[in-house]
């Protein structure tokens, strides 16, 4: 099999590119109903920023988001897609659970609850907001205390994001927004819908959204198209992004730009908003955001904690804190894959070395019948490092759109197992404790976004010290 994957190279990269040009032309064909569409509700509703009495909805979710200077419409890779670009939704690789609170200026409290999971065919997120403004004094027409009275706002938003092909999401979200204000609240809806090209040859990626449509002409809302463009993971550690972003209800525009870069399991973001309106916020580093995060990933579950520091010039400064659970398949990833078990680190206790013998996958034995170019190819060069009673395994990373990986486990006299419950991101994976002086055998498998998976890698034995 791997054979014939060879021979037929160039058919295979031949049908991802024109697979490439299909996502390209969907890209283009969600411009043409998007943007008509905007531009028709931004002429049937007179926008007045003081009508979008919803204005919370733009306060932005997570921190890894905002200290790039939000500029996340083309990154939208995680949980936080659902507030940014919902297209983003259908490329999550696992499931995960995103909690922020932000300290926003004049004592307003900003917290928000958002979880991405598989269901109809991609996968659908949820997310909570709550903003407390606080008790404010309530005064009489002729200036007179008449005790305090409180504010806030609410909104709940169910989102899909659905990846139709490798190289191709595309996404939406409704919203239920509730101000309260005095005892007394008021209702309405909004929508987003979003589309995201993903193109891996040049770590690019590209995309649109439009956010917080009102669902009627007199449903005012803060609404906004969005387009950004993102290069990704260049060197396997930094991503550059930048947004171009339009209100309605505003004449001025605004361009974000921001970077991350990965270090091991630190993080380190900046970012910078321009706007072309005179926001009249003072001097100091009105503009700039920045911040940081740090990730740790044990068998089937990760953590990231993130930060993010927004100054507002003469009104003060925000501090945005967030905590991202990962379930189901992230593990440790390295910046760059070691080249041998030699050479990343001393091996504590010695690995024996790679079997040639392939292990069975049942997973593509039923794959067998399907075209050989529509078939993934399987990741080289696995690597195996015992540590502790643990064994950390690593592989080259193929050069493919989107993918992921199946890792599977097989012990003497046992069948042959996965030890992911989703399909992994990573090129890296530990796998749980294991029993010393016993010998395992690993494959690993490629899975693209069409659920196809490849033939077994090289088996990797271990035997355990």
């Amino acid at each position: 099999m791997l054979s014939l994957l060879s021979e037929n190279n160039a058919e295979f990269y031949e049908v991802r590119m024109q697979k490439f040009h299909l996502s390209g032309a969907l890209l283009l064909a969600s411009f043409a109903f998007i943007l008509p569409t905007t531009a028709s509700q931004a002429g049937q509703q007179d926008f007045d920023a003081s009508k979008s009495a919803n204005s919370f909805v733009e306060i932005g979710a997570g921190a890894r988001a905002v200290a790039m200077g939000e500029a996340f419409t083309a990154v939208a890779d995680d949980v936080s897609a659902l507030h940014w670009n919902p297209a983003g939704l259908g490329i999550v690789p696992n499931v995960q659970v995103l909690f922020t609170h932000n300290q926003w200026i004049q004592d307003v409290t900003f917290e928000n609850a958002m979880t991405v999971f598989p269901g109809l065919g991609g996968n659908l997120g949820l997310a909570a907001t709550y903003v407390d403004y606080g008790v404010m004094d309530k005064l009489s027409e002729s200036g007179q205390p008449l005790g305090g009275f409180s504010a806030s706002d609410l909104g709940l938003t169910l989102g899909y994001g659905l990846p139709v092909s490798p190289y191709f999401s595309m996404g939406a979200a409704v919203k239920s927004l509730t101000n309260s204000l005095d005892g007394q609240k008021k209702s309405s809806w909004a929508y987003d819908a979003g589309a995201l090209l993903i193109w891996p040859e040049a770590n690019l990626q590209i995309g649109l959204s439009v956010l917080n449509l009102g669902l009627s002409a007199d449903d005012h809302q803060p609404s906004q198209v969005k387009f950004g463009m993102a290069l990704m993971h260049l060197g396997d550690w930094l991503t550059l992004a930048a947004d171009a972003n339009k209100h309605f209800d505003q004449d001025a525009f605004q361009v974000n730009g921001g970077a991350e870069c990965r270090l091991g399991f630190l993080a380190l973001r900046a970012g910078y908003q321009y706007s072309s309106a005179d926001l009249g916020l003072g001097g100091g580093l009105s503009g700039v955001t920045f911040g940081g995060g740090l990730r740790q990933y044990f068998d089937h579950f990760g953590v990231n904690l993130d930060y993010a520091f927004v100054p507002y010039g003469d009104l003060g400064a925000t501090h945005r804190f967030a905590v991202t659970l990962e379930m189901g398949g992230q593990t440790t990833s390295p910046a760059q894959p070691p080249e041998s078990t030699e050479t990343a680190q001393p091996a504590p206790e010695k690995v024996e070395a790679v079997s040639e013998t392939p292990v069975y996958s049942q997973a593509a034995e039923e794959k067998a019948d399907a075209p050989i170019h529509n078939l993934p190819t399987p990741p080289k060069k696995i690597r195996a490092k015992q540590v502790g009673t643990q064994v950390l395994l690593s592989w080259k990373a193929v050069p493919l759109p989107h993918v992921w990986y199946n890792v599977y486990q097989q012990s003497e006299g046992n069948l042959l197992i996965k030890l992911n419950s989703q399909p992994v991101k990573k090129t890296s994976f530990r796998t749980g404790k294991l029993h010393r002086k016993k010998t395992y055998y690993f494959v690993v498998n490629t899975v693209d976004n069409l659920g196809l998976e490849s033939t077994t890698s090289n088996t990797v034995k271990v035997r355990l010290k």
